[in-house]
This record gives structure tokens, sequence and C-alpha cells, in this order.
């Protein structure tokens, strides 16, 4: 998995990170790039997170919960994360060994 950077990044968030944007603009953005490339928005119609992932033909959207614990995670997955960060190390590790 690769991010899509911000192209007004400043430095303060990582450069996957695009704050508030609307699934319909992660898709362009994202369309413009290769299959693997992802950003994480404030979700648009949920409180909370959305991993957005480019695949072939088109993109995948991932809802990220804060659970009670304070760790993240993709619902639906049993993994929990002890923040954004380490959550995408996880996923871009996974999408590397599914890759080899």
């Amino acid at each position: 998995m690769k991010s899509v950077k911000k192209p007004d990044d400043s430095g303060s968030f990582a450069d996957w990170f695009h704050g508030i944007i609307t699934r319909i603009q992660s898709e362009e953005l994202l369309m413009q790039t290769s299959v693997g490339h992802f950003l994480i928005r404030v979700g648009e119609s949920r409180f909370g997170y959305t991993l957005s992932f480019r695949v072939v033909d088109r993109c995948r959207h991932y809802m990220i919960d804060l659970l009670p614990n304070g760790k993240f995670h993709v619902v639906g997955e049993t993994k929990a994360h002890r923040n954004l960060h380490q959550l995408v190390k996880y996923y871009q590790k996974v999408s590397q060994e599914m890759r080899s």
C-alpha cells in the first residue's frame, strides 16, 4: 500500500491523512494513482475515519472505529491498533506480504 500525498502537505499531519474530504473527492484522487494507493479521511456520513483504498477498477472504503479502550480497528476486523499510524503500518505490511 502506498499513500496518496496531500498536495499542500504542511508537515503537521501524515501524508496519508487528508482530513475532511468526501468519498467522491477521495475516489477522484485515488483513481489518478496505481493499485494499492490509499488515504485516510474523516468520514462524512458517520463519526470516525475511513480508509479509502485503490483496487483494480475502483476504490474500496473501510470504516475505522475508535474502541472504548482508545484503540482503532477497521470495522469487521478483530485486530486493534494503538493509533492510526500503527493501523496504517499494519495494513502496509499485510499488503506487501500478500504481493510476495
